[in-house]
């Protein structure tokens, strides 16, 4: 069983990209899709979010405040056993069989990390791939990791993949890189909120 969660906030033509290759994914893997919103969500049922109150934060130079990262904490109590990994709305599988090759190499004490394509040009990990967890070098919708070692805090500002990856390096037996490209931004960019 995989648990795929997924935040979306009023993005709902990316949202539906999305949702056609999760649905591509059919008959692969057993998968729970936990979807969060912010806003209603015209395509899914999902969990209503609400973005925590405002807290001062110091924002270290070079970062932003982010507090939707949360999301990714809330909607991580509704994992069901088995793996975790994550995908937003306007992220989208690469491969009818995506979901399939992520399964098959999960493995209950590894953080198992894949390749994501940012742009058509721009893929992560690449200099550091099967070397290191480096920050600006990992997205967090290239890994995944079993629900033993929830919870993961994503905090309220950027880099929150990053922070979440190295804390798993340090729950985690191994590290498991695969060298393919499973899953991509949608249009080959970030769509931003």
């Amino acid at each position: 069983m995989i648990n795929i969660i997924t935040r979306t906030h009023s993005r709902e033509r990316e949202f539906n990209v999305l949702w056609g290759t999760v649905e591509a994914q059919l008959g692969n893997v057993e998968y729970n899709w936990i979807v969060g919103s912010d806003t209603d969500c015209q395509y899914y049922d999902a969990i209503k979010l609400q973005l925590p109150p405002y807290q001062y934060v110091n924002v270290p130079q070079g970062m932003y405040y982010a507090p939707w990262n949360t999301y990714l904490e809330t909607l991580a109590k509704h994992c069901k056993d088995g793996y975790v990994m994550y995908i937003d709305d306007d992220d989208k599988f690469s491969y009818q069989d995506s979901l399939k090759v992520i399964a098959d190499n999960c493995e209950e004490d590894t953080l198992l990390i894949w390749k994501v394509r940012i742009t058509p040009a721009f893929i992560v990990p690449s200099h550091s791939f099967g070397k290191a967890i480096t920050a600006g070098d990992i997205s967090g919708i290239g890994y995944c990791f079993h629900t033993k070692y929830l919870p993961v805090q994503w905090g309220n500002l950027s880099y929150g993949d990053y922070r979440v990856a190295k804390q798993l390096e340090g729950k985690v037996k191994k590290i498991k890189w695969i060298d393919e490209v499973l899953t991509q931004t949608q249009n080959g960019a970030r769509n931003g909120r």
